[in-house]
């Protein structure tokens, strides 16, 4: 076809005249270039086909043949038309009547780029082709917002009186909140659900950098890339959760693209409105991560920097020369204690009485310790200080690889110990030689005594560690008690995340039988550390099967059911987990492309919902893994103009430069974005659309 493109050189235009081109069109470009670039179609100057008319739609369009008009021409930078207001009128409505005039004399047809602005501050989201909009004709953007309506009103006049056929376009700017998403944020990496992780944002102020696991699609190899964007916007209306084979699931807005693969191979975006039983969806092979080597733990320093100051009182620190440093600090311990606003009257009177106690114990409360900012020498020891004065612990812990397996063990089978102000610690039941392996890490790495209680009927055996110290380690550093992979774990390098996973597997996985060396498995009542256990196999690029199972135990609960996970893996060519660093492969039953693995989707569910739905933007490849590890797909992109006051580019340059975002009015207007190339898929299959007059919201979430 011959397509002539107004404001063809512009953000939206540059890319669609590139995508007409490519399609086999014949292409006029015209713009007159006062707020856009040449820059952005100079390399399609020498492309058959193409054509660039430097012009002013005010004034008219060159003579040339076509049978479609893509009417784009506008101001759309807030910045312009706030500062140019009659210009960006006459641009809309003096450019929209010669349009309109120029198809009616050659009998092409119309693809009007109008906006959302037509609707005004609309009070329903997703906002239908049918709202009639809550607009005020007079306001400062009302010379943009009336300008798009008065050329919608062109098209719908030249249609009813001439028979100008005419597509309007309203365009717009979803991953559901409950969706875990895989992310690092400033190095630090997050398996979380988005909605929370969006919590944690705004807590903290935001993030210096954000990287996402994401595949490239011409290589099909995934890596780590930034995070350019992440929207947050409110959303009313279906939503669908889409399970495949391998146990993978996600559950997105019906807009939100997954990847399918087509005919010829290549990974394509396709809305999960679209989707069907039995299509193949990508999901990642492999899960790149950012490394960092954990050697050792300072477990005072770590305890001051992680707990709150009124529970630093439950811990205290000794070394040698401690008592010289009390001698010599009194006065600064006496007036720290005096100011902590934790002893009544009567006992100020005995704070010297106090610190002379310190220093003939030659011990320290970590509180006092943390707020005169004494150093912590590796040879110190921390023991319990309120409550009796328990078993000291080295305070210089070495992470080594009977710690890993010990984590791994505690992951699969430890349960923590606590009644508040009376009793913590941790136990683990387990096989008996397994238990003795734990029992004596727990020994000589923490001192800790450690009580085994031999197997009973209906209960297996087992090893009970009672401190408090302790529980505070396992809880607040190692951040296990939970019963999640830490983000600390997940970042070890392959050769001591081996250890995790061997000790988890020593606890919960395959031990005898025919399916050894055959199949290797891990079990878990939580769907959380499923997903944990399913990401960390994904470190090593092992892909496993996830199913859920109902169980009872009839004879202490009687019917009541309990869910439980078992993530299987197969086709290994080894299952010792201790060479996985080294290289291990894997033979899957399903189709894979570099790092992509294909599976079918199994079952479609589709709900409503209101609620708040998340967006993240990759640069250049678009594309992230949410929910149980499925690639999800995400108007901005490339060619925005720095500056011109659309939120993309303001908030990204304002972030950049480390100042304020700017928000205007009282804070509760939202919007949504669609990616560049997804509106111009929407544009271009405008020109098959068999309509006299078609009016189409284009990226409304």
């Amino acid at each position: 076809m011959r397509v002539l493109v107004t404001g063809g050189a512009g953000f939206i235009g540059s890319h669609l005249t590139e995508r007409l081109l490519g399609l086999g069109h014949r292409v006029t470009c015209v713009d007159n270039l006062s707020t856009s670039s040449l820059e952005n179609i100079r390399h399609l100057l020498p492309s058959d086909g193409f054509s660039f008319v430097r012009r002013d739609v005010k004034e008219g369009l060159p003579s040339v043949e076509c049978d479609v008009i893509y009417h784009l021409a506008a101001r759309p930078s807030p910045v312009e038309y706030m500062t140019h207001p009659v210009e960006t009128l006459k641009t809309n409505i003096l450019g929209g009547l010669h349009v309109m005039e120029f198809a009616r004399k050659r009998g092409c047809s119309v693809i009007f780029a109008s906006s959302s602005e037509v609707y005004g501050s609309p009070d329903v989201f997703p906002t239908p082709e049918v709202y009639r909009g809550f607009v005020n004709p007079v306001g400062v953007r009302s010379c943009y917002d009336e300008g798009k309506r008065c050329v919608e009103a062109l098209c719908a006049a030249y249609h009813r009186k001439y028979g100008v056929r005419s597509a309007i376009l309203r365009i717009f700017n979803s991953v559901l909140p409950d969706q875990p998403v895989a992310v690092f944020n400033d190095g630090e990496f997050h398996l979380t659900e988005i909605g929370e992780y969006a919590r944690t944002l705004r807590t903290k102020g935001g993030a210096t950098q954000v990287f996402a696991p994401a595949f490239d699609p011409r290589t099909r190899k995934v890596d780590l890339y930034e995070v350019s964007a992440f929207i947050e916007h409110p959303y009313i209306g279906d939503v669908y959760t889409i399970e495949t084979t391998y146990g993978r699931k996600v559950t997105v807005t019906g807009d939100h693209s997954v990847f399918t693969i087509d005919d010829s191979g290549e990974p394509v975006p396709v809305p999960a409105r679209q989707l069907r039983v039995g299509d193949y969806v990508a999901v990642p092979a492999r899960l790149p991560a950012i490394e960092r080597d954990v050697q050792e733990l300072n477990i005072g320093k770590e305890l001051m920097r992680r707990l709150p100051d009124d529970e630093l009182w439950c811990f205290a620190v000794s070394f040698p020369r401690l008592a010289e440093v009390i001698h010599e600090r009194r006065g600064e311990i006496y007036r720290t204690l005096l100011a902590s606003g934790r002893f009544h009257a009567k006992e100020k009177r005995s704070l010297w009485g106090r610190v002379c106690s310190y220093r003939k114990s030659a011990s320290l409360p970590l509180y006092v310790v943390k707020r005169l900012g004494i150093s912590i020498p590796p040879d110190a020891t921390i023991r319990t200080y309120r409550g009796g004065r328990g078993r000291p612990m080295p305070n210089r812990i070495r992470v080594t690889n009977d710690l890993l397996w010990l984590i791994g063990l505690y992951l699969a089978e430890g349960s923590e110990i606590r009644i508040p102000k009376k009793d913590y610690g941790i136990t683990i039941s387990s096989n008996k030689d397994y238990l003795a392996r734990a029992g004596l890490i727990l020994e000589r790495i923490f001192n800790a005594h450690v009580v085994t209680q031999k197997a009973t009927k209906g209960k297996a055996p087992t090893i009970y560690a009672h401190s408090k110290l302790l529980y505070f380690v396992f809880d607040r550093i190692f951040n296990v008690l939970k019963k999640r992979v830490p983000a600390w774990v997940f970042q070890l390098p392959l050769r001591e995340l081996k250890y995790i996973l061997k000790g988890y597997c020593d606890g919960d996985g395959t031990h005898g039988g025919k399916s050894v060396g055959k199949i290797l498995e891990f079990n878990t009542s939580s769907e959380g550390l499923a997903l944990d256990i399913t990401m960390l196999l994904l470190r090593f690029g092992v892909m496993a099967m996830v199913k859920r199972y109902d169980a009872t135990f009839k004879r202490v609960y009687g019917d009541r059911r309990f869910a439980f996970f078992r993530i299987s893996v197969r086709g290994l060519s080894t299952y010792n987990v201790l060479e996985w660093d080294k290289g291990v492969s894997q033979r899957l039953r399903m189709r894979r492309t570099g790092d992509i693995v294909w599976v079918r989707v199994r079952r479609i569910t589709r709900r409503r919902m209101c609620t708040f739905v998340y967006d993240f933007s990759v640069f250049p490849v678009e594309n992230f893994v949410a929910g149980w590890a499925v690639f999800c797909h995400n108007t901005y992109g490339p060619r925005m103009r720095i500056g011109d006051g659309r939120v993309i580019p303001t908030f990204i340059c304002q972030a950049l430069r480390g100042e304020p975002l700017t928000i205007h009015g009282d804070g509760e207007q939202t919007r949504s974005f669609c990616y560049i190339s997804d509106l111009i898929d929407g544009m271009v299959r405008l020109m098959d659309v068999d309509s006299d007059l078609l009016v189409l919201n284009l990226g409304n979430p």
